[in-house]
């Protein structure tokens, strides 16, 4: 549960968003504890939904308290509750309205809410945005800075990799920097429930019909503070990194492998160096049953297109996932992630810096400044 102050800074930044916005703004406000939580944090956490509902802003503000008994809960439950409510109120009104999503302890630029609509009404086929993300250096000891910067490092050099392979579902997925339509998260059966990784399945469903893509004029800040409130994400990197874990990341040698599979399968282009290596992905393909679900694909596709678009439906971003870690276990080992931002840095002809920061800043611009194409342009 956040502070009243770290909570309130958030709020306040997103106040000053909407007075720049010419439109409705409804802000969403869920105080939350465990049915099995101790009674001083139950107590903590009323005091906090009290202190919250005195409170004015330029937005229509709403403030929920909720026990949650459901022993699984965790933050995609949150989210759902939340995301749920702002549907209805959208439905009450016969509008297709936007839900954003945004963490507690997460700051946002003055053009927040201006350039997330103007990104909708500049792409109407599109149901879903992964909006621009820079963490923030606030508890600034050296530790702290290093964890944040090799964290976010992985995240961009993750997603860059992906894009070097033209993959259709190359997006980042972080929970305080989406958006959806109202109408398309009904669509695509709303938030799902799960203690972490909520987002990541949740944006995936968008980059199945291709109507996923990147809000990068509108920019969040996530805090860089450490958390074990979920088991993986930034929170949780930070903890470990902070316990002297060094943050590593996927093998570049895995994704040059899969880039010479795809090409030899697909024919599929790619800017990444081919690495081909027949034994290891006959054995990839025996654990991943591929030969069946080839056969199913080919089976039941007319042509390359609609073929490419049942094979990437197949080998998804979770499927991907799982691919990185049966090459962990054959031998290609993750790697230090300042490693790995030396490589694609250079893939992506961009000069290497001996500062992991400057390296950072520059991948920030670099992403900022790209489109990438849309899922359906790929295939």
């Amino acid at each position: 549960m956040e502070k009243y102050d770290v909570l309130m800074d958030s709020l306040r930044s997103l106040d000053f968003a909407a007075k720049k916005y010419s439109e409705a703004v409804s802000v969403l406000v869920l105080v939350n504890v465990k049915s099995t939580d101790d009674s001083k944090a139950k107590l903590e956490a009323k005091a906090l939904y009290d202190k919250l509902r005195s409170v004015k802003f330029h937005f229509d503000f709403y403030c929920f308290y909720h026990e949650m008994d459901i022993p699984s809960a965790g933050v995609g439950y949150a989210r759902k509750l939340l995301m749920d409510s702002a549907f209805r109120s959208c439905n009450s009104y016969g509008t297709d309205g936007l839900i954003i999503n945004l963490d507690a302890d997460t700051l946002v630029d003055c053009h927040y809410f201006t350039e997330i609509q103007d990104w909708f009404d500049r792409n109407q086929d599109m149901e879903a945005g992964s909006i621009a993300f820079s963490h923030r250096f606030d508890h600034n000891s050296t530790s702290s800075v290093k964890a944040i910067i090799d964290y976010e490092s992985h995240l961009r050099y993750f997603i860059n990799m992906q894009r070097l392979l033209n993959l259709p579902f190359a997006y980042q997925t972080i929970g305080s920097a989406m958006a959806v339509r109202s109408f398309a998260y009904a669509k695509m059966g709303g938030m799902p429930v799960r203690q972490a990784g909520e987002d990541f399945y949740f944006l995936h469903k968008y980059t199945k019909n291709f109507r996923l893509g990147d809000i990068n004029g509108a920019i969040v800040y996530p805090s860089n503070r450490s958390s074990q409130r979920v088991p993986f994400g930034t929170g949780k990197a930070i903890e470990k990194a902070l316990s002297e874990e060094t943050i590593m990341s996927y093998n570049p040698k895995s994704f040059e492998i899969l880039a010479a599979w795809l090409y030899h399968l697909l024919a599929w282009e790619s800017s990444l160096k081919k690495t081909y290596d027949d034994k290891l992905m006959r054995q990839y393909q025996e654990v991943s049953n591929f030969a069946q679900e080839w056969e199913r694909i080919k089976k039941h596709t007319a042509s390359k297109k609609t073929l490419l678009k049942a094979f990437f439906n197949w080998f998804d971003a979770f499927r991907l996932m799982k691919y990185l870690h049966f090459m962990r276990d054959q031998g290609f080992h993750d790697i230090s992630t300042q490693d790995c931002m030396a490589y694609v840095l250079t893939e992506l002809q961009l000069p290497v810096d001996s500062s992991a920061l400057i390296n950072l800043e520059q991948l920030r611009q670099y992403d900022q400044k790209q489109r990438y194409r849309t899922s359906e342009e790929l295939i």
